[in-house]
């Protein structure tokens, strides 16, 4: 691939994008523009609505353009764009989705920090994986990344529902073969869960504005956590369910920032003290743009 020239000034505003479909609901742009003004590293950052068609053609062709540092990756890309970067990390590699395109020289980098995302946000909750088994709605990108932190945070018995089933045992077999000693088991009807619940996640689309649909909502253990990897201005229907059921509840802003910062050290470098950037950014959130 023909080498483009990459900026030098410190001082150029660096152009980035999340991409998506639909992607209008995306906090990423003020997420950037508050990390940009955080850290003193002018950004431009913006939404574009890709349909998953044109998904190819857009990466082929910024490839060439070189106009963009990278891009955030969300529904329903993340399983797609792997295929279509010049390299993947091995976390990438590993999860079998990206949530971010790092443009270089060569082409487009494929990386993975949705499951730091998922980590972090875990870890925050205190989520307890001797409680009983993981539960987890979805089995796209989104599901790739919370199954490989459950299974990291300890759980032993990871159950995947999906409306497609075909999806979901194609999601346990291959973490099947990146965590043996935990057990992924693919559940249908409505789902099949037959022992206690520690964590309860939805990792589909629904929720997103625009996008209705029902859920299952089994009871958690006590003590258990439900978590929504999609974030909204009020609770969900999902976690409206949880909690009226007993659940602590958590939906997906935390994870998005904690992989955001993770995407901006890939771009730009590193970012010191995340968790005081993280508070002041979840603070900054929840004032009127």
């Amino acid at each position: 691939m023909t080498q483009r020239p990459q900026t030098t000034d410190a001082r150029e505003a660096r152009l980035a994008a999340v991409i998506g479909h639909p992607v209008a609901h995306s906090l990423s742009p003020r997420v950037f523009a508050f990390l940009s003004r955080e850290l003193e590293r002018p950004v431009s950052y913006e939404a574009i609505d890709v349909k998953p068609e044109d998904l190819a053609s857009l990466v082929e062709a910024e490839q060439r353009a070189g106009r963009y540092t990278g891009w955030n990756v969300t529904l329903p890309h993340k399983k797609a764009v792997l295929k279509l970067a010049s390299r993947a990390s091995p976390q990438a590699r590993r999860v079998g989705a990206a949530n971010v395109l790092h443009f270089t020289p060569d082409g487009a980098e494929a990386h993975n920090t949705d499951v730091f995302g998922v980590t972090m946000t875990l870890q925050e909750q205190r989520f307890k994986p001797t409680l009983g088994a993981v539960l987890i709605l979805g089995a796209g990108g989104a599901a790739r990344a919370v199954a490989c932190a459950a299974a990291w945070a300890g759980a032993q018995t990871v159950l995947v529902w999906n409306r497609t089933p075909d999806s979901a045992l194609t999601l346990c077999a291959d973490m099947t073969e990146l965590f043996p000693n935990t057990l992924f088991r693919a559940v249908q009807e409505a789902p099949e869960v037959d022992q206690p619940l520690s964590l309860l996640v939805n990792a589909t689309s629904v929720g997103l504005a625009g996008i209705e649909g029902e859920l299952p909502c089994p009871k958690v253990a006590a003590g258990g956590l439900a978590f929504d990897v999609v974030y909204a201005a009020e609770p969900t229907r999902f976690l409206r369910e949880a909690a009226r059921l007993g659940a602590r509840t958590v939906d997906g802003l935390d994870m998005l920032l904690w992989q955001a910062m993770a995407t901006w050290e890939l771009w730009f470098g590193p970012i010191a003290k995340k968790g005081d950037v993280k508070r002041s950014l979840k603070e900054g959130l929840r004032e009127k743009p």
